[in-house]
């Protein structure tokens, strides 16, 4: 979860869609 959040604010929400299908 940390890091989804470390990849939200690096990227935004785009990525946190795909990062949470990796999840």
């Amino acid at each position: 979860m940390i890091k989804a959040i470390l990849v939200f604010n690096n990227h935004g929400k785009p990525r946190l869609s795909k990062f949470y299908q990796y999840f």
